[in-house]
């Protein structure tokens, strides 16, 4: 599973994936995610139409193929997750994921800013329901 240094998934999750996991399927991943700024405390939830990097799942195997031949990501600053998906010569499974299953977390660091990310605002507390309170408190300290 990928999943970076400032994202988050949620057991549920797990649970839409299990079925995919039971039949080996070599790539799938959600289209969704909720996206936390953590200095003004906004959120947002945006659907991609199509898989994002995280919590996307790629079969060892299937891996190892491309890594064999290629690094999985070029070293280029923006469009990671969609040029390294393009080195990938298998089935992959788009999946609308329910929001609030994958969370992205925005600082000052990132290379996108949460204000030039598109999406739908949402109210902080209704958007963090799904996390636990030691999440919450560690979003709230970034």
């Amino acid at each position: 599973m990928n999943l970076g240094s400032d994202d988050i998934i949620t057991k549920e999750l797990f649970e839409i994936y299990e079925p995919l996991f039971k039949e080996n399927y070599p790539f799938f991943g959600g289209t969704r995610l909720t996206i936390i700024d953590s200095k003004s405390k906004r959120l947002k939830t945006t659907d991609y139409q199509a898989m994002i990097g995280a919590g996307r799942c790629i079969r060892k195997d299937v891996l190892k193929d491309v890594l064999e031949i290629q690094p999985m990501y070029s070293k280029i600053q923006r469009g990671l997750d969609f040029n390294s998906m393009s080195k990938f010569k298998c089935a992959m499974k788009e999946i609308k994921n329910p929001f609030r299953t994958i969370y992205d977390i925005k600082s000052d660091t990132n290379i996108w800013a949460y204000d030039n990310l598109g999406g739908d605002e949402l109210e902080f507390e209704k958007g963090i329901e799904g996390l636990t309170t030691k999440q919450i408190d560690n979003i709230l300290e970034l």
